[in-house]
C-alpha cells in the first residue's frame, strides 16, 4: 500500500516540494531541545512497541539458540525503513495539498496519529478505482490495529498459562478463546 501511494503520490504536481519539506535542511541545534528528544522517544517507544511486553511473549515461543541479536537488529531496522518509506508517501501526498490549496507544506496539516487518517484517504482519492483503494486502505489500518491487540492479548495469555499451568488443563486455544 505504500508502494502505491509514493507511486501515486509522485506523479502528483507539488510532490517535490514535499519531498524536499521532509528531507528539509538539517539544524542540528535542534538536538539541544528536549522536546525534540522526547518525541523521538514516542516515536520509537510507539513505532518498536517496547514495554508493552508483544515482543517479549512472542519471543518466547522462540527456539532457545535462536540468534536474538539478529532478530533485534532486523526488527529495529525494517522499522526504520517503514518509517521512512512512510514519510515519502505522506509528504508526497501533502506537497501536492500544499500546491492545490497554494499554501506550505507546513500549513497543510497537523501532525499526529490522526495525519495517517488525512493524508492517504487524499491521496487514495486521485487513483483509479478510487473507492476500492480506500477500503483496502481502511481494511488495512483495522487488521494492523488487530494485530496490534493479538500481541496485547498474548502478552496477558502468556502470562497466565505459564503462570497458572498446573491449574489449567484446558488447552491454550479454548483459555484464549473465553478470554
Amino acid at each position: 500500500m505504500l508502494t502505491v501511494l509514493i507511486i501515486r503520490g509522485a506523479t502528483l504536481s507539488g510532490a517535490i516540494e514535499g519531498v524536499k519539506f521532509y528531507m528539509g535542511t538539517v539544524n542540528l541545534s535542534v538536538l539541544k531541545n528536549p522536546s525534540v528528544w522526547k518525541e523521538a522517544c514516542t516515536q520509537v517507544f510507539y513505532a518498536l512497541s517496547c514495554c508493552s511486553g508483544g515482543l517479549i511473549a512472542m519471543s518466547s515461543f522462540n527456539n532457545f539458540n535462536n540468534n536474538v541479536y539478529r532478530d533485534t537488529i532486523s526488527i529495529c531496522l525494517v522499522t526504520w525503513f517503514t518509517s521512512i518509506f512512510g514519510g515519502f508517501a505522506i509528504f508526497t501526498v501533502l506537497g501536492h495539498m500544499a500546491t492545490k490549496m497554494g499554501v506550505s507544506v507546513a500549513d497543510v496539516a497537523k501532525g499526529g496519529p490522526g495525519l495517517a487518517f488525512v493524508v492517504f484517504p487524499e491521496g487514495l482519492s486521485m487513483m483509479p478505482f478510487a473507492p476500492l483503494w480506500c477500503v483496502l486502505f481502511f481494511l488495512m489500518m483495522c487488521t494492523l490495529g488487530f494485530g496490534s491487540e493479538f500481541s496485547i492479548m498474548e502478552t496477558v495469555m502468556a502470562s497466565i498459562i505459564d503462570e497458572f499451568k498446573t491449574y489449567l488443563n484446558t488447552p491454550k486455544k479454548i483459555i484464549i478463546f473465553r478470554f
